[in-house]
């Protein structure tokens, strides 16, 4: 009888337990408890920029418009480069960057080889101290980003031919980056910047770091890149514009902003840490160039890019504009 009494308590006290779990699964699903588990943020989706390139009307517009084949391919001097053969100025040579989009965009190897052609002269003409002439460190900052971008670009695209040819002049970059005029790592550049405020370049040496440090698995160039931007993005005014020591009503001012605003959009594609904080400054950084109506000074790209990609009729109306007037 004993028995009997126990084992019918040991089973009415797991149906108990039974009833319990049922009712507080029910709770949970109706709400009526906190639920134990927090969902995760969803990731923003990073962008494939040649991807972007290659379906899109406007940017595949500017990509043939990019085109540098009607030109004389010449030895891969550009610019003032061209006129000047004595002179040795990176900043000229940045054209390349975009003849490398435009490749990719239209599938046109012949277009790539061109852009490779831009860094392969410049790289070529380098100092034994990783100098390039008389170009000034930024300058030579930015055009090693690029490069390295370009890189990167190139094996995304899968156009690995093309990305083992650029690869090739890494040795030079590094040479470069050693240089007692490099800017990455720079202490002295850091702490004269800081008393100018020449934004637009800051945010540039920053997209440099970025770029170079992922290009040559280098997590300390990735750490000097948080620490510039985010000294950059502390200066942003209300108005989104980005002070560079340039009266900001001027054409200049426009240009700087373009080229900030192109660095941070290349950034934002690129990471996921990035792609959530930079969103922000970057749509208030537009919305300055539309309060003040400024005309696509420097490349109309960026209007075109990000126009794409947030659909702001804005950029894209001014991307169009441009494209129909440019020469």
């Amino acid at each position: 009888m004993t028995s009997f009494f126990l084992n019918a308590k040991s089973v009415l006290a797991s149906q108990i337990q039974r009833h319990a779990r049922i009712a507080l699964v029910i709770a949970l699903a109706l709400g009526a408890l906190p639920s134990l588990t927090v969902a995760a943020p969803r990731p923003t989706p990073l962008i494939d920029e040649g991807r972007l390139w290659k379906q899109n009307t406007l940017l595949l517009k500017y990509a043939r418009k990019m085109n540098p084949l009607s030109q004389a391919a010449g030895d891969g001097a550009l610019g003032l480069n061209k006129k000047l053969p004595d002179k040795v100025l990176v900043d000229h040579q940045l054209e390349g960057w975009n003849w490398i989009r435009s490749g990719v965009a239209l599938g046109n190897g012949f277009i790539v080889d061109r852009g490779i052609m831009a860094f392969e002269w410049a790289f070529a003409r380098m100092k034994d101290d990783g100098a390039f002439g008389e170009s000034k460190t930024i300058e030579i900052a930015n055009f090693l980003g690029l490069y390295a971008r370009a890189v990167l670009l190139l094996k995304s695209a899968k156009l690995d031919e093309k990305a083992q040819r650029l690869e090739r002049l890494t040795p030079r970059l590094e040479v470069s980056l050693r240089s007692p005029r490099s800017l990455l790592g720079e202490k002295r550049w850091d702490a004269a910047e800081k008393k100018t405020w020449v934004t637009h370049q800051r945010i540039q040496a920053a997209a440099a770091a970025y770029w170079i440090g992922r290009l040559l698995a280098n997590p300390g160039l990735r750490k000097t890149a948080d620490l510039w931007l985010e000294e950059a993005l502390k200066r942003q005014e209300a108005t989104g514009f980005f002070p560079s020591g340039i009266p900001a009503k001027s054409k200049a001012a426009a240009r700087s902003q373009l080229e900030a605003l192109e660095a941070l959009q290349g950034l934002a594609w690129s990471d996921a840490t990035y792609a959530v904080r930079l969103r922000d400054p970057i749509t208030k950084g537009f919305k300055w160039l539309e309060a003040t109506k400024a005309k696509p000074h420097g490349s109309p790209v960026t209007f075109a890019t990000y126009g794409v990609w947030m659909k702001n009729s804005y950029a894209i109306k001014t991307a169009e504009a441009a494209l129909k007037t440019a020469k």
